[in-house]
């Protein structure tokens, strides 16, 4: 993604988007409506419900702890007006229909408490240049980077991205059903990723030995300790056993790995499962309360 993708999506979610992002959907679909009916995929996290986990909660205390955090959070708080852990309540990210040749087609749309004022004030900080407003067919908007960039206020909705797709989603691009059976299995999980492959991801994939993929659905939810679940349909039946074949291999290996022994992960990789059956993919993974513990103590050091 655009580096100037990142940084507006680090004012208004600050990492919320994905754990790994965190140094480490309101309830599903909160914002479909306003997707294009042909888009290749969508993320949402349902900040509302993360924010009650434990998990949540120990990221949040880790960064308001940390030194650079506090200063990010105040800034933040002072510029845009925004402190993410209290503000933001979900987050959508759609993945336009040319997002693979156009690494710019994405279209964010956050949910919450905002100061629309501070915020275009915000990127005019950033930008060196205040956006320009625009009235299309649909209502106002901003442009900014140069009219690359499209921000748009409406209600508790902040929509950031493409011009395209933030001017289609402004008029009503009732995308409900966007997607519906391939993310089916995850929607209901606090942080779900649905998408769909074209001819052209389908090339670029062969060369992982996945050129046959054709949806892949991930979700993760925290309810006490971490559930993860990652769906995926081959329309080769045999690509897809393969490839549970070389992960079940692949973890009975590294649960013989000495140095994972001595951290005590190959306890945690006896409970990932893999099943394949009639071109699906299934790879599931649970760990309670008390084991998410172990890997939090074993990971943070690493990561600090």
């Amino acid at each position: 993604m655009h580096r100037k993708y990142v940084r507006y999506l680090w004012v208004f979610a600050l990492a919320l988007l994905v754990p790994s992002l965190a140094r480490q959907a309101r309830a599903s679909g909160a914002a479909l409506e306003l997707a294009p009916k042909d888009a290749l995929g969508v993320l949402h996290a349902d900040v509302e419900k993360l924010r009650k986990t434990q998990l949540f909660k120990d990221i949040e205390k880790e960064i308001r702890e940390d030194v650079e955090g506090k200063k990010t959070l105040a800034k933040l708080r002072a510029d845009a007006g925004i402190d993410p852990f209290k503000d933001i309540t979900g987050v959508t990210v759609v993945f336009g229909p040319n997002m693979i040749k156009q690494s710019r087609d994405v279209l964010a749309i956050v949910e919450g408490t905002y100061n629309q004022a501070k915020v275009l004030k915000f990127i005019e900080q950033a930008e060196h240049e205040a956006p320009v407003a625009k009235t299309g067919p649909n209502g106002a908007y901003y442009l900014a980077d140069h009219g690359s960039i499209a921000v748009a206020f409406r209600g508790k909705r902040v929509l950031l991205g493409a011009p395209q797709l933030v001017e289609r989603a402004l008029g009503k691009a009732d995308g409900k059903a966007v997607l519906a059976a391939v993310r089916a299995p995850v929607e209901n999980d606090m942080l779900w990723f649905a998408a769909a492959t074209n001819g052209e991801a389908r090339s670029r994939l062969g060369m992982l030995g996945s050129d046959t993929l054709e949806t892949l659905a991930v979700g993760f939810s925290a309810p006490a300790g971490a559930k993860l679940h990652v769906h995926a349909h081959f329309s080769d039946p045999a690509q897809a056993a393969a490839l549970a074949k070389e992960l079940t291999d692949a973890l009975a290996r590294s649960q013989k790995d000495p140095m994972l022994t001595q951290f005590g992960v190959e306890m945690l990789l006896k409970k990932v499962l893999v099943v394949a059956k009639n071109g699906d993919l299934d790879i599931a993974a649970e760990l309670t309360k008390k084991e998410l513990e172990g890997v939090q103590k074993v990971v943070t050091p690493l990561i600090h």
